[in-house]
């Protein structure tokens, strides 16, 4: 028999292709079209400002130290010093007082700061491990950005202090690890927690899981992964049992389990990477953490070693190349480059920022200027390019992602050693990084030193949060910071140095899916649309940052057409910050959307 379109005339070819057309869209299962409207639990709101004007008085810079009116508009302004409340659970050692240090920082979904710092039993020491009693209590605090108010809420079962922290995809915050303590004496090594603790932002209450995580852990990172899981990594501990083999575990130290997390209702499931030990793979205070578009865990330091973690099953380690990819040449007279307490940042997706930190510990380990930019490439090998350094050395510093996609560092030091608070090595200028001329470009000058323990998170209403600093061996008393000072960016001004108009998303979804098509009503011009993670900061580490630029049309008059990232790999489920950006660069109030899993 001949083919079919030599035994159909011109006519019946075009009809039977109709007819096979129809016919395939019946027998297949196609997947659901993302140009539908939101499913029905994506229910649309309503909001309008806030207007900044009304915290101005409070918060705002007028009458600040650095602030010159006429430099705002390129430069932007720190505020006023807010202090921040005492606590029942908090002792300062140096100064006798209670106030919280916010060492610790959250956005919640509803627009509250969340920030703990260390509890009232951070110096305790126990002169033989017998005597070490498990657990602790510390106070954090609840802040609203807009009305100043605080609020107290006291954790009776855990002493969180250098814990780390991630959202789960309801929003609840996951903390893991903590400290017991110290070994021998005062100044002896530290003790870690095996605890988990939930923190509830809709009831402002806890949920803890003594003990049931795979090590005691000081120090670790955790990371908000494409699954709804939460990846728990690294941490340090004084105790014996923690760093000697078990045999039941691979022959591996307790420290080097890699261990994950999911939390449905009260519910808490774990499993443990034992695959993937984390020795000489992961620096063991604070990695770098990040959701590569492959699905994977890309480790970008602090150790001088890329490598993919994958998290499937019982986990393995995948060097981009064989034989492992350093991430940089070391510095002169120096073997490796740690890059210890430096800064890394997921800029867009598959793309980080590495800037400043110090290649070692020691009394004359310098912190350097230098930076670099990593691109994972996929599927190719991770590109490593070298750019322009940032005007000052830094170390224990903060990098923020803004909503125009611009990263803004701040605080840190530049001279040798940990933490050093020298009058000449402090830093106080904060500085601009454009992804796009990869320049950077000074800043306002903030009013206080913050450094070892400070944070910087970004505020829905576009300003920045920054806070703390102290709390630690060998800080001054006078450089324990209980309080913090907004930055007020650039973008927020107009060239006379008064506040400038913004434009507004007067209407969005609540809650969204992925590759989906949405609805947004906004007062005034659109040039750009990006949404951020809602960020979780603590030790120069943001474990949530990151930021997706999304794809929008006109539709119509106000209205706008906006299409969520394709799939958790670009943006792991949980709430995110919807800014728009208009044509001078001024970005709305960010309104806070939850993608589901």
């Amino acid at each position: 028999m001949g083919k079919l379109s030599e035994r159909l005339r011109p006519n019946q070819l075009i009809g039977a292709i109709v007819a096979l057309t129809l016919l395939a869209a019946c027998t297949s299962n196609p997947k659901p079209q993302s140009d539908t409207p939101p499913p029905d639990e994506s229910v649309y709101t309503t909001a309008q400002g806030p207007d900044l004007r009304t915290v101005w008085e409070a918060q705002g810079c007028d009458g600040t130290p650095n602030d010159t009116p006429g430099e705002r508009y390129q430069k932007g302004c720190f505020g006023k010093i807010l202090p921040w409340q005492g606590g029942t659970y908090v002792w300062n050692s140096n100064t006798g007082n209670k106030n919280i240090i916010p060492i610790n920082n959250v956005l919640l979904p509803n627009g509250k700061v969340f920030t703990f710092g260390a509890g009232d039993d951070t110096f305790r020491f126990y002169p033989t491990e017998a005597d070490i009693v498990k657990g602790g209590k510390i106070s954090a605090d609840l802040w609203d950005p807009l009305t100043g108010e605080h609020k107290l809420i006291d954790n009776t079962t855990t002493e969180l202090f250098c814990s780390g922290q991630s959202a789960l995809p309801d929003g609840r915050i996951l903390i893991a690890g903590g400290h017991e303590g110290r070994l021998y004496t005062s100044s002896g090594p530290y003790l870690g927690s095996k605890d988990i603790n939930l923190f509830d932002y809709q009831s402002n209450g806890w949920l803890s899981f003594p003990g049931q995580m795979a090590a005691f852990r000081w120090y670790p990172s955790s990371l908000a992964l494409p699954s709804g899981e939460v990846l728990i990594i690294g941490g340090i501990d004084a105790r014996a049992e923690s760093n000697t083999p078990d045999p039941q575990l691979n022959n591996m130290e307790p420290l080097d389990i890699i261990e994950i997390w999911k939390v449905e209702g009260n519910t808490p499931s774990q499993r443990l990477l034992l695959n993937a030990p984390k020795r000489a793979y992961a620096h063991s205070q604070y990695p770098w953490l990040f959701v590569a578009s492959n699905g994977k865990v890309f480790v970008a330091g602090q150790e001088n070693r890329l490598v993919y973690l994958n998290t499937e099953g019982s986990g393995a380690w995948e060097d981009p190349i064989d034989g492992g990819m350093p991430r940089e040449t070391p510095p002169p007279n120096y073997t490796t480059f740690v890059r210890n307490s430096g800064t890394a940042t997921l800029y867009a997706p598959d793309k980080i920022l590495v800037a400043g930190g110090s290649p070692g510990d020691g009394d004359t380990d310098s912190p350097v200027a230098s930076a670099l930019t990593i691109d994972l490439n996929l599927p190719g090998k991770p590109i490593v390019q070298n750019i322009f350094p940032m005007n000052f050395p830094r170390r224990h510093h903060n990098a923020t992602i803004l909503p125009d996609g611009t990263v803004w560092v701040n605080g840190g030091t530049k001279g040798p050693g940990v933490n050093n608070q020298e009058l000449e090595n402090r830093v106080y200028d904060s500085e601009l990084w454009d992804p796009t001329t990869e320049q950077w470009k000074l800043m306002a000058k903030a009013q206080k030193f913050r450094s070892y323990h400070s944070t910087s998170l970004l505020l829905p209403d576009g300003r920045v949060m920054t806070g703390g600093g102290g709390r630690c061996d060998g800080c001054a008393p006078q450089d324990d910071n209980a309080d913090v000072e907004i930055y007020w960016p650039p973008y927020l001004f107009n060239p006379d140095g008064t506040l400038a108009q913004r434009p507004d998303i007067t209407r969005y979804p609540t809650r969204v899916r992925y590759n989906q098509r949405f609805s947004v009503r906004v007062n005034g011009g659109v040039s750009k649309v990006t949404w951020l993670r809602l960020g979780s900061v603590t030790h120069s580490v943001n474990f949530d940052q990151r930021i997706n630029a999304l794809e929008f049309t006109s539709a119509g008059g106000s209205s706008y057409y906006v299409r969520t990232p394709a799939n958790p790999n670009l943006a792991p489920p949980g709430f995110y910050m919807l800014f728009v950006v208009d044509g001078s660069g001024v970005p709305s109030t960010g309104r806070i959307i939850q993608i589901m899993p």
